[in-house]
């Protein structure tokens, strides 16, 4: 008479978890939080991007505020220099880019022209064939002789659409320089205020632990990859400039901001370099330096410079950054996809501090 086999681990555990209700209904209660959360921010993410990104800043350049302090300027004075000076620089590459950027509206039309003529060429032969197949279709069809309905559609102008959009930005920008003017200004008010409601020394010496961590890696982390991402694009610009690309410094700008997106905005930005260069060349193997300069500095940065200098203190899963990516992306765009980075970097340093969610953080590393 054989023994009876007994369960894995793995299935006791989850039998011991289902025979207590109290464990189930607080996962439940904290699956149902999450759900309510992520649905709040999707809903209402025009009210929560500029003060997500207010904060982010606020981490990146209190070093800063602390650093003029020391010397003997005064928070609020400080927190205003540096707004002057980054609302300064942020208007000045704008105002730069408006001219090389409005000429290619400009040619839009034109472009689009040029594009569609290269396309055309390179799909004869499948136009031969896809010919062929209209005229037995056209033999095989029973009212062959009679047009099929048109049917309009009327769209809305794309002038009124980028107005409102230019609208939202500025308006989102605006809200959040002055959050992150207070959120300078008014120092470390709110760490201490949150401190002031914890009970134990124990709790609030892990909050200030984990406050100073997350300013200090989000910091060094927003510094170094903007840095890197300068390099990038004035490497990509250069590249261009000798290829002979036509506003190589458009193109470089637009690669450094493409690069806070790990993975998708360097691929995004090779697709868009490649239908520029189809637009401004006509022999094959000259359309095809561009996007190649781009994809070899981009290969570099991301193999080798970006681990070197980052280090793996900050290495994250790559996974878990695609996942990530692709979640914020689809939460609030764009915007979103550059937030995703710090974002996950910053939840992994408060995993890493709180007992209970230590084996999430060591998840997210690599």
């Amino acid at each position: 008479m054989t023994a009876p086999t007994e369960d894995p681990p793995s299935i006791r555990r989850f039998i011991e978890f289902l025979k207590k209700p109290d464990e189930i209904t607080s996962v439940a209660v904290i699956g149902l939080f999450l759900f309510a959360s992520f649905f709040v921010l999707y809903v209402a993410r025009t009210f929560f991007i500029p003060i997500v990104i207010a904060m982010l800043f606020s981490f990146l350049l209190k070093p800063l505020v602390r650093i003029l302090r020391r010397i003997g300027i005064p928070e609020a004075v400080s927190a205003a220099l540096i707004l002057i000076f980054l609302i300064g620089g942020t208007g000045w590459i704008g105002y730069g880019l408006r001219e090389p950027a409005s000429q290619w509206l400009a040619k839009a039309p034109e472009s689009l022209n040029r594009l569609e003529s290269h396309v055309r060429n390179w799909r004869k032969p499948m136009e031969r064939m896809n010919k062929a197949a209209e005229q037995v279709a056209k033999m095989a069809a029973p009212n062959s002789g009679q047009s099929a309905p048109t049917v309009e559609v009327r769209k809305e102008p794309f002038m009124n659409g980028l107005f409102e959009n230019v609208q939202n930005l500025l308006a989102s920008a605006a809200v959040m320089f002055v959050l992150l003017y207070f959120l300078l200004a008014s120092g470390d008010l709110f760490l201490r205020k949150m401190i002031k409601m914890l009970s134990h020394a124990e709790n609030k010496q892990r909050a200030i632990t984990i406050v100073r961590e997350v300013e200090e890696s989000i910091s060094m982390y927003l510094s170094t990859v903007t840095l890197i991402n300068i390099g990038l694009g004035t490497c990509v610009g250069t590249a261009l400039y000798f290829i002979g690309m036509p506003n190589p410094v458009l193109w470089g700008v637009m690669a450094g901001l493409l690069t806070y997106i790990p993975y998708f905005g360097a691929m995004t930005g090779i697709v868009i370099v490649t239908l520029a260069a189809s637009v401004a060349f006509d022999d094959f193997w000259k359309i095809m330096l561009p996007p190649l300069a781009y994809f070899i500095c981009s290969a570099m940065e991301g193999n080798f410079v970006t681990p070197y200098i980052v280090g793996r203190r900050l290495t994250l899963n790559p996974v878990v950054i695609i996942l990530w990516l692709v979640f914020w992306g689809w939460m609030w765009g764009i915007v979103g996809a550059m937030l995703a980075v710090p974002l996950l970097v910053t939840f992994k340093i408060f995993c890493d501090h709180v007992d209970p969610l230590a084996p999430v953080g060591e998840l997210l590393a690599e």
